[in-house]
């Protein structure tokens, strides 16, 4: 019964301590005035002009960077036009040797382990596959 009662008085005891709290300074004083509220529709008028501003940068810069590509793009085609082509077929060559090769290395890789470790494998659960099949 005791137990039950300082229970009791330390629950309500702190929910009672912050009714007694002091209110903050910005709360509760009404409405803005009118100074206010032309002091704050002008900041924002101010921040909506700032972010055009960053937009039209950042168009400006998209453009500058398309024209760059477009421009390493035309110079790459005139390279091939000149006879340069020989190192990029080369190139293409090698890049196909390293795709066999990775493609036999896959298959070479299917074979191997122990019996068990394959079972298991094949009979593992997917994590996303909750309800079974």
């Amino acid at each position: 019964m005791m137990k039950k009662k300082a229970v009791a008085l330390i629950v309500t005891s702190l929910m009672v301590v912050p009714a007694f709290a002091e209110k903050p300074a910005w709360a509760g004083n009404g409405k803005p005035t009118v100074e206010q509220r032309e002091a704050h529709r002008k900041s924002m008028e101010g921040r909506d002009e700032i972010e055009g501003q960053r937009k039209e940068e950042l168009e400006k810069q998209e453009k500058e960077k398309e024209k760059k590509l477009k421009k390493e793009k035309k110079e790459r085609s005139e390279h091939m036009n000149d006879g340069e082509g020989d190192v990029d077929s080369q190139q293409l060559k090698g890049l196909e040797k390293q795709r066999e090769k990775k493609s036999e290395q896959i298959q070479k890789e299917l074979g191997k382990g122990s019996e068990e470790g394959l079972e298991s494998r094949e009979t593992r659960r997917k994590w996303w596959k909750f309800w079974g099949e």
